[in-house]
């Protein structure tokens, strides 16, 4: 069997590995030849790579460069080597297993198989377990009393029969069931593991295991392992051929997720591939060293583990099909646990700790406790944004935090906008699911917020949620095939129109509470005075307009008028109207071939013009329109000033808008087209507010 190591890998002495102190081993000569050997597949040289840290600039003065040397240590029950380049260390953790039989010395084998494993299953009860009786943060769910309309029945093993139940049969087992996330994959209509009418009464006695695709027969196997005789499938619960049915549910998802003991997430794959990725030793975080022992014989495992460059790169999830995926993000969201098997190794979540499967490995090897299970500092592994803000304790004040000052709502706010602007460059088959696809989390959302929910905005922040525009990160190609969802997924000023992903404006208003039908236009001194003393020693100080009008420059919210598909507001909509009150200003667009300002195509923006104002030259903007093609058939738009620009002094941000072509004959009523950045807010401080409506 040809080894997986190189050729200084192959020298490295047994004794090295038994923690006496005057025991080192000279390995390669700098830090390049480690990484030029671990780029050639020396399977050891990577895992001692993944601990080398240092950028490359770190030894770049010093000649010769250092040579690497390891050093074998054991600290009570811990076992290590000591990597030194210069003067520099970092402590690689191992361990150490009897061999059944020889094997070839320098072979590499992964830590597990598979990852239901019986000691990853064990590992998984535990956290579970843990999870349910020791954190607070956790303990907590939108509302715990709802249960799922179906279950799907799996019993305890192949010996029951598995079937569609209601979801109240779940009461004799605690109320326990598995969620499961999950990507449908390219499947016919009438794949087998979907629920429609025609099969409810049939499905409701028996379905077949056999039946089932590939990634739900690794689950059911999984929720035996685990003692779960209870899951949640979207596709075998809510029947698909149902429109009031799946309107239904799709309402219920911040609960279905909230409740479920564990979300599942067959993070790498489709419906129809296994739910478990065979392990492979390039794949792998950990890896076996098999080694001849110096006393008799044979060899013996010594298992090392990845350092923490390695786990966040194979570790998170960012590649996987469930993260490019809409309704997916919203499920990973809404879980208070999760368990995501990625092609490299499992990722456990809960809304207060985070672990990988090879740091459960390390640690359970060499001090087996529950305490030293986690990640020991706050981790990007952990699947939401704000996880903590909806903890325990939040719910425990939710009173407290309903009644505050909307400015102080700021981390619930800004959580959605940070979950929109991912969720929004995530994919989704069907088009009319943009807006029910992250229902659950708004619906979640305004629990703490408290305003009308709007097509994806919030009334009482209404001006920062009209600021988006399409994301900076996009593609010139990208930007070519942003089109807007018709028809009438969303009204043209909610980000929930175009199909790509969006980002969110900075402002100088942020937080305070912007002017709405309840309270009118409100004078400036009132929402001043809700800032804290020095933030409003600085915006007195601030050479803009004089104080009373420059609140009053902020668009005013009137009204608005939703049509809800199924009377859900968080899920599908038709028309969208909203009555605003601000003030607009008539602007030309100017492209290149009209003047040397203008600009035609630029490959981060899309399509960009200058708006051009009557009066003095020094009198534009900048327009980014939504939709690439759309820029092309507009000379004129309509400005409107929404709010001060957060990094430039005297500049706003606003909408180009232009009249809406089903009633052209309403001067008030008009589209959203763009976004527009530049404008001079002395250019708009003299006009009259006027009362106007977008659709």
């Amino acid at each position: 069997m040809a080894s997986d190591l190189c050729s200084h890998c192959l020298k490295i002495p047994f004794a090295l590995f038994l923690g006496i102190s005057n025991v080192e081993y000279q390995h390669l000569q700098s830090l390049e030849s480690l990484r030029g050997s671990a780029k050639k597949g020396c399977r050891l040289c990577k895992i001692l790579n993944s601990h080398a840290w240092w950028p490359r600039e770190h030894f770049r003065n010093i000649v010769p460069r250092p040579a690497i040397t390891l050093f074998g240590q054991r600290i009570q029950d811990r076992r290590q080597i000591t990597m030194c380049v210069g003067t520099e260390k970092e402590v690689i953790p191992y361990a150490v297993t009897s061999s059944a039989s020889p094997r070839c010395p320098g072979n590499i084998q992964c830590i597990d198989r598979t990852a239901n494993s019986e000691l990853n299953v064990e590992f998984m009860r535990a956290l579970i377990d843990d999870c349910i009786h020791s954190h607070a943060e956790c303990a907590w769910h939108i509302n715990d009393s709802v249960l799922p309309t179906r279950l799907l029945y799996v019993g305890s093993g192949k010996d029951d029969r598995i079937r569609v139940v209601a979801g109240s049969d779940s009461e004799s087992f605690g109320r326990r069931y598995l969620a499961v996330s999950h990507c449908w994959g390219k499947i016919s209509f009438d794949a087998p593991w979907r629920l429609t009418k025609s099969r409810l009464s049939k499905y409701r006695e028996h379905i077949q295991f056999d039946e089932l695709s590939q990634t739900f027969q690794d689950i059911v196997r999984l929720s035996w392992d685990l003692k779960e005789q209870y899951l949640w499938i979207d596709s075998l619960c809510i029947i698909q051929d149902s429109r009031e049915d799946w309107l239904r549910e799709a309402a219920m998802m911040a609960e279905i997720y909230s409740n479920s003991v564990c979300t599942i997430s067959a993070a790498s794959s489709n419906s129809h591939e296994p739910c478990f990725s065979p392990r492979t030793p390039e794949t792998s975080n950990c890896c076996i060293l098999q080694l001849p022992t110096d006393s008799f014989q044979g060899t013996t495992d010594i298992t090392l583990f990845g350092g923490s460059r390695m786990r966040s790169r194979l570790g998170l999830i960012q590649d996987t099909p469930v993260a490019q995926r809409a309704w997916c993000l919203q499920e990973r969201e809404l879980s208070t646990r999760i368990i995501q098997f990625t092609r490299n190794q499992w990722i456990w979540s809960c809304r207060s700790k985070s672990t990988t499967e090879d740091l459960l490995h390390e640690r359970f090897w060499n001090s087996p406790t529950m305490d030293r299970a986690y990640q020991t500092t706050s981790s990007s592994l952990l699947p939401l944004f704000g996880s903590r803000i909806f903890s325990s304790d939040a719910w425990n004040r939710l009173e407290e935090i309903q009644n505050l000052n909307f400015k102080d709502k700021k981390p619930y706010l800004d959580y959605w906008y940070k979950v929109v602007e991912a969720y929004s460059g995530c994919g989704i088959t069907i088009p009319s699911d943009r807006l029910p696809a992250i229902s659950g989390v708004a619906k979640r959302q305004n629990v703490f917020v408290q305003s009308n929910y709007l097509a994806g905005l919030w009334e009482d922040d209404i001006a920062h949620g009209l600021l988006w525009r399409p994301s900076r990160q996009l593609s010139q190609a990208q930007m070519r095939t942003m089109e807007r969802l018709v028809p009438n997924i969303a009204p043209s000023w909610s980000w929930a129109s175009l199909n790509n992903k969006i980002q969110f404006a900075k402002t100088t208003m942020d937080r305070v509470p912007y002017p709405t039908a309840r309270d009118g236009l409100s004078s400036y001194a009132k929402a001043l005075a809700l800032l804290k003393p020095r933030a409003r020693e600085f915006l007195k100080a601030r050479d803009y307009l004089d104080v009373p009008k420059q609140k009053e420059m902020v668009v005013g919210f009137r009204s608005a008028v939703i049509d809800c598909a199924g009377g859900d507001e968080y899920g599908q909509i038709g028309l969208g109207r909203l009555s605003m009150k601000g003030r607009l200003r008539p602007a030309k667009c100017i492209r290149k071939s009209q003047a040397t300002k203008g600009i035609l195509k630029n490959t981060h923006l899309g399509f960009v013009a200058t708006a051009m104002f009557s009066g003095s030259d020094d009198q534009s903007a900048s327009v980014s329109f939504d939709v690439f093609s759309e820029g092309e058939h507009y000379d004129t738009i309509i400005c409107l000033y929404v709010a001060d620009d957060d990094t430039l002094p005297n500049s706003g941000l606003g909408l180009a808008l232009v009249p809406t072509k089903s009633n052209p004959n309403d001067a008030f009523e008009f589209t959203r087209v763009g976004y527009v950045e530049g404008l001079k807010s002395d250019m708009f401080q003299l006009l009259k507010p006027l009362n106007f409506s977008l659709i």
